[in-house]
This record gives structure tokens, C-alpha cells and sequence, in this order.
């Protein structure tokens, strides 16, 4: 076969052979894709015979176009276009090969390269390596993938992507023209669309028609035939992968839609709840469905790819090879003095809070400290369990994302929904971990085995399953063991009774302003980045944390001198004590010990936990929250103020509190029934469909003060516990001492 040889330059580092070789229809084929002589001498395209190819590959395949990756760092790669692409089981292995276990790469050309320095430079994705080489000849830094899936490697995302900086940059996706079609490719893109969200990225889609001929339209097939001003007029009209798909559902017959609608909506329920609304509009205006029907649909997808994460989970433990284990255990030995140093640091709390804070979440002090609290709470035997709610975009999903983040993987698990007996067949072990469910109403149907595993620290079923060999149905005994505790996020102000005992509600701050400080953080984003690297420290401190047996001395004490009444009482102290012995496992380092390993809980531990619920504990026992708490009070000052004016039998609309809260009324009406259940506002008018049209302030009272005993009333109880005491705040990181807790008690009187 007739060839041409072309100079060999020096363009990274290949390690291909020194006079290398392009055959006559290897040259063919990379000027089909618009490559120019010096783009392809530049990136080292070479003809390999097939004792090369099997070096390469490590197995027979023939002769073929071997493809340099360009090398920055690292070892060299390359794959391969075989002539004839080999045959096993019957199959051809496919048209690019690589050798088997090796690691995937991304093909990022020189321009590109250049391009990537640059932390707001836009950038391309596509699929292969000569698309990626014409873009990048063309002025479109683009990255190459070795297929559809190319980013994903153990269903982790690839070294050579994880190490872009991606936060702010605008990325163009450029899957080939059969996303039309093809759904493995719709979701292939739009996973890589939500991983490239989820690193900070702006990214969309590009879509190509097929061509006159209704052949298959690529990246270089465009260049090629519109040029660069064609590819730029397109990019203007990039929309995000979930529009193109939902556009062309909504263009296929009718009868074809419920095939579509089956891979559609487990992407939507991907998505953040205040992200679906465009989708929930589309799917009511196009195709007829209503609302109810929509979030069902959503719900069912949910608990799908709730048991999919978990059996993906226990797929990548099992993929991780001695070496990478033997990996990991070294570098958790190296961090293992800095974070020892870290758990006898005083202010241990204060500062894991601002470590969150630093990922990005404005303010919420409190609430993190509790959440970070709860997590390190799944250490005990009966752990704590957290309800985080709020209104649409108060940041509730962000603020429990950023504070898992400070945590080692093997501490939790995240899901966005769950199935009646996902935690029944799941092989995920859930003992000692916490599970996280964003958008409590995504696992309503597990409630009962929620509630049970809380209970009971333990799931027992017995199950009917067919046995393969006799083909008659059995029953098997399934038991997980736990203790599991659980963190919600919500959007409604209460759960069903039975849920809401076992859990303590977190409020997210909805004030103007938090937002500021919010939408600073957002800002930050888009600026310069930091390293997360340092979070590694902190996911060794917790790995240092021992499942410990905590005594509390002054338990007893605790129970004499808090209420007895309501019932709920029994639960909510639990919870107290609970959160005591979070406090002195986390802090267990700086903690005396018995002989038998045991940590004795101090003062300190009580000061921090009091400090942290003493506003949530008697709402709570109220069975209510800190936000319908400011709801009633703004209820009763605008009736006061009525009174106090001579308004005969005043009453207020829930449209007087929204707009002296600057909040929405149907927030108001929502989040004011608990009140009403409780006796503290009283309807006076509502419609046919229970929405509260005008109120007044009801009968019972709302005494919410010392509930919980004073530090200082502790200290003289236990005088033996109380000498030196002295405490870091968990909120304002300063020191407290028995005599400024006094000055603050004066203060407050």
C-alpha cells in the first residue's frame, strides 16, 4: 500500500517511532474531517503496522491509524482506528481501541491546552479525536472523549476532567446529530451536562441536524461543510440537553411519546426541584399532563435512581483494586497527625462550621453546627436525625451538600428519593451512617421502614422470592442492621406526626439579609477558585472518631429540671441528650476517659448543644418551629395594632403578614397551620378549600423561655465538673467562662 511520509515534530511526548508513516487512506481518512497537513503532522497521526498496534493494544488487531494523545504530563497514550476492526464472540470490538484496562484519557490538542490556562475561556466536548483536532483547528478549543461514556471511568469522573478548573466557565456540548434518535447518547450528554453543573460550569448543547441526506451530521462534518461562521451561528442557539430531548418528544405522534416520556423523566428528577418548573410547564402546555401526574412521575423516577446510586456505590468499592486500597491507607496514614491535632483543637466545632462556610454557604451558624452534630451523631447507638426545611431556592439542599462535603464518603448516603423497600434489598450496608434524602417527599413510600429503623435500630423482613432451581416461591429472612439516622430537606412546615417527633426541624434563614450574603457567595464563584484539597483533613478527623459509649453525669439531673409535659417531651429530650453525646464523641480527644474507654461528657458539651437548640427545643415541644413562631408574633402585632386603634372584632388576612414580611401569602397560609392545629391563631374566615382568609391571635400560649436549665445552674449542681471551666462558642469562636456565662445570664434579665 502506497504511503507518505511525513517529518516527525516534536509535539509533546509520544514515543511513537522516529520516522513515522501516514498511509495514502489513513490521510483520506483525516482530511474527510477537515484536517489540514500541518494540524496533522503537528498531533503525530501515524500509520502503524500490526506488530506496532499489538504493542499498543496488547492483543491482535491488525494494522491502523494510530492516534497520539497529546502528552502534558504523565505517561504517553494512544489509541487506534484498526484497518479492519478485530472480531470476538462474533462482535467487532469496535472502531477505536484502546488497551484493556488501561486508563481513560481526554484528547486535549494544543490550542485547547492554551485555552484550558485560561479559567473563563468557553471550551467544547465531543466525541472523538479528529472532531476534537478540526474544532481546535478552527478556533473551538474542544476536548476529545474515547466515546459517548469517555468521561466516566469506575463511574467516576475521568483524572484528566476532574482536573479543570470548571467553576464559571462556559462548556459547549457537541454530541453527534443521532442524540435525535439514540438514547444511550441523550444520556450519556446530558450526565456529562450534570456533572460539568455540578463543578460550576455553564454548560449546553449544541445540536446538529443530519445532513441532506439524512446521513449522520458530526463536529467535522459541520466544519467541513458551513465553516467557522456556520458553527458560530449555532452556538448562539445552545440550549441545555433536556430542551432538545423534551422538544423532540414533543414532536413525535402520540402514540410514540410514552416511550420518550420513560427515559425523559428520570433527567428531570436529576435535576433540583426549583430547576423542574420549565419541564413541569412543557409537559402541561404540549402534552396535557397535569401537574399531579407529572410529580408522580417524577417520584417513581426518584426512587429509581435512589436504588441505582446505591448499587452503584457498592459497584466502584468493588472496582477498587489492592493497589488503590494500599493507595488510600497511605495517604489516610500521612493526614492522620494533622487531623489528631485537629480533634484537640477547642474549637473544633467553631471551626468545622467555617470550613463549610468556606465551600460556599453564607450564614446559617446554627443551622450547620447541628447538621455537622447529626452527622458526627451516627457514631451513637441511637443518632440523631434532622429535618431541614424552607421555601423553594432558601438553600436548603446547599447548605446539607457543602456540609456532606466535609465529610469521608463512607459517613453517609445521598439520595433524592427512595422506593417502599429500597433499604430492605439494598446491599448497602446503612449501620453507623447517615442517609440523606433531598426533597423529603421522595421517599414517602419508605416511611414506615424509616420510622422503624429509627425506632428499632434494625429492619427484620421476611420476603418471597423463586428459586431459580426449583422454580417454587421462598421465603428468606432479610435483616439490616443499623443504627441509621436520617436528614431531610423539606419545603413543607410539618411532616406527618409520627415522622415529625423523631426528627428536630432546622429552619433555613429566609431574611433580606441572608439573601445578600447568598447571592455574594454565588458571585464568588465566578471569581478566582480555591483548592478543596484541604477537606481531606477533615475526613480524616472523622475517620479518627471512635464509636465510643458517652456517660453523661448530669442526665438524671437533666431530666428533673426540664418539663414533663407535653408527651412529646420524651422524644425531644432523647433528642437533647442525644445531641449532648454528639458533642462529646466529636470532641472525644479532649474529653476524659474511662478504663473501659468510656468518654465522660462535660459541661462543655451541654453549653454547645444548649447554645444550638435553645430556641428550637421549646418550639419543638410546642410542636411547632422558629418560623411559624415569627408568623404568629407579626399575627399578633398587627392585630394589636388593629385593637389598639379602635377596630371593632379585628381581624388579620394572611396578606397583611406576607407583605410585612416581604414573604409570598401562600407561604403565609402554609406555614401559619401548625399554629392554627395548636391553638395558637384562631380562624376566623377561609374558604372552601381550607386556605385561611382572615385570622386572629388564638388562645394558647406561647412561654418560650427556660425551657433549658442555665449552665450556670448545672455548674452548682455539679461543682466537681464546673473547676476551669471554660468553652470555645460554637458560633462566634470566642472563649466562655462560667463568670461571662453569669454577666450574659445579668444581661438577659
Amino acid at each position: 500500500m502506497e504511503g507518505k511520509t511525513i517529518e516527525s515534530r516534536s509535539y509533546g511526548n509520544t514515543d511513537g517511532p522516529e520516522n513515522q508513516t501516514l498511509l495514502s487512506h489513513h490521510l483520506a481518512d483525516l482530511q474527510r474531517s477537515g484536517l489540514n497537513i500541518e494540524t496533522i503532522e503537528s498531533l503525530g497521526f501515524y500509520s502503524g503496522t500490526a506488530a506496532e498496534v499489538k504493542a499498543i493494544l496488547g492483543f491482535d488487531a491488525g494494522p491502523g491509524l494510530i492516534i497520539p494523545y497529546p502528552c502534558y504530563e504523565g505517561q504517553p497514550f494512544f489509541r487506534v482506528k484498526p484497518d479492519k476492526p478485530p472480531i470476538k464472540d462474533g462482535k467487532p470490538l469496535g472502531k477505536y481501541l484502546q488497551a484493556p484496562d488501561s486508563m481513560m484519557r481526554a484528547y486535549i490538542p494544543p490550542k485547547t491546552w492554551e485555552a484550558l490556562k485560561n479559567p473563563t475561556a468557553t471550551v467544547g466536548i465531543t466525541e472523538g479525536e479528529k472532531k476534537s483536532a478540526k474544532a481546535d483547528q478552527e478556533g473551538f478549543p474542544t476536548i476529545g472523549l474515547g466515546g459517548i461514556w469517555g468521561f466516566y471511568q469506575h463511574h467516576e469522573f475521568i483524572p484528566d476532567l476532574a482536573n479543570i478548573t470548571w467553576e464559571g466557565r462556559r462548556v459547549l456540548l457537541f454530541p453527534d446529530s443521532d442524540f435525535a434518535v439514540n438514547n444511550d447518547v441523550r444520556l450519556a450528554f446530558f450526565t456529562l451536562e450534570q456533572e460539568l453543573r455540578m463543578r460550576g460550569a455553564k454548560a449546553e448543547m449544541v445540536f446538529f441536524l443530519p445532513d441532506d441526506k439524512g446521513q449522520k451530521m458530526a463536529l467535522d462534518d459541520y466544519l467541513v461543510i458551513n465553516g467557522r461562521e456556520g458553527l458560530e451561528r449555532l452556538i448562539t442557539e445552545a440550549k441545555p440537553c433536556l430542551y432538545w430531548e423534551s422538544h423532540l418528544m414533543v414532536a413525535l405522534p402520540e402514540y410514540e411519546r410514552p416511550d420518550s416520556l420513560e427515559f425523559l423523566f428520570p433527567k428531570i428528577a436529576r435535576l433540583e426541584a426549583t430547576s423542574r418548573l420549565p419541564w413541569k410547564t412543557l409537559c402541561h402546555d404540549k402534552l396535557r399532563m397535569k401537574a399531579s401526574d407529572f410529580n408522580l412521575q417524577v417520584k417513581a423516577a426518584e426512587a429509581k435512581l435512589a436504588q441505582r446510586a446505591l448499587e452503584a456505590r457498592i459497584r466502584r468499592q468493588e472496582h477498587l483494586s489492592e493497589e488503590e486500597k494500599a493507595r488510600m491507607e497511605g495517604e489516610q496514614t500521612k493526614l492522620r497527625p494533622q487531623a489528631l491535632e485537629l480533634l484537640k483543637n477547642p474549637a473544633l466545632l467553631y471551626l468545622h462550621g467555617k470550613a463549610v462556610q468556606r465551600l460556599g454557604v453564607a450564614g446559617e451558624d446554627v443551622n450547620i453546627r447541628v447538621l455537622i452534630l447529626a452527622l458526627t451523631s451516627r457514631l451513637e447507638d441511637d443518632p440523631l436525625s434532622i429535618t431541614l426545611k424552607g421555601e423553594s431556592s432558601s438553600g436548603k439542599s446547599h447548605t446539607a451538600q457543602k456540609t456532606l462535603q466535609t465529610f469521608p464518603p463512607e459517613a453517609y448516603l445521598e439520595m433524592t428519593g427512595m422506593s417502599k423497600q429500597a433499604l430492605v434489598y439494598s446491599e448497602e450496608e446503612i449501620s453507623h451512617r447517615t442517609l440523606v434524602i433531598f426533597e423529603r417527599g421522595g421517599a414517602t413510600a419508605a416511611d414506615y421502614n424509616i420510622r422503624t429503623l429509627q425506632s428499632e435500630g434494625k429492619l427484620i423482613f421476611e420476603v418471597a422470592e423463586k428459586n431459580p432451581e426449583t422454580n417454587r416461591w421462598e421465603t428468606r429472612r432479610v435483616e439490616k442492621a443499623g443504627p441509621t439516622n436520617f436528614i431531610f430537606t423539606t419545603t413543607s412546615p410539618e411532616l406527618r406526626p409520627e415522622n415529625e417527633t423523631r426528627h428536630w426541624s432546622l429552619i433555613m434563614d429566609e431574611t433580606t439579609q441572608q439573601t445578600r450574603e447568598a447571592k455574594r457567595e454565588t458571585a464568588k464563584r465566578y471569581g478566582p477558585t480555591e483548592s478543596t484539597g484541604w477537606l481531606a483533613i477533615w475526613h480524616q478527623a472523622q475517620r479518627e472518631l471512635k464509636a465510643v459509649k458517652v456517660r453523661i453525669p448530669y442526665a438524671m439531673w437533666l431530666a428533673d429540671n426540664t418539663p414533663d409535659e407535653p408527651l412529646r417531651i420524651r422524644r425531644d429530650f432523647n433528642k437533647l441528650l442525644a445531641l449532648i453525646e454528639a458533642s462529646a464523641i466529636l470532641h472525644q480527644y479532649q474529653r476524659e476517659a474511662g478504663d473501659d474507654g468510656e468518654v465522660y461528657a462535660n459541661l462543655a458539651d451541654y453549653f454547645i448543644a444548649r447554645e444550638l437548640v435553645d430556641k428550637v427545643f421549646p418550639a419543638s415541644l410546642l410542636g411547632i418551629n422558629q418560623k411559624v413562631i415569627g408568623l404568629v408574633k407579626e399575627v399578633e402585632a398587627i392585630y394589636l395594632k388593629k385593637a389598639s386603634s379602635g377596630e371593632e372584632n379585628p381581624s388579620v388576612a394572611p396578606r397583611e403578614v406576607a407583605i410585612a414580611l416581604h414573604v409570598s401569602v401562600s407561604s403565609v397560609s402554609r406555614w401559619l397551620r401548625p399554629a392554627v392545629d395548636v391553638g395558637l391563631v384562631e380562624v376566623v374566615k377561609e374558604n372552601a378549600k381550607g386556605q385561611i382568609l382572615q385570622m386572629k391571635p388564638g388562645l394558647a400560649s406561647m412561654e418560650l423561655t427556660d425551657i433549658l436549665p442555665k449552665v450556670n445552674d448545672l455548674a452548682e449542681a455539679f461543682p466537681e465538673l464546673a473547676g476551669g471551666f471554660s468553652v470555645i462558642h460554637p458560633i462566634t469562636g470566642e472563649e466562655y467562662t462560667l463568670e461571662e456565662e453569669t454577666e450574659k445570664i445579668f444581661e438577659e434579665h
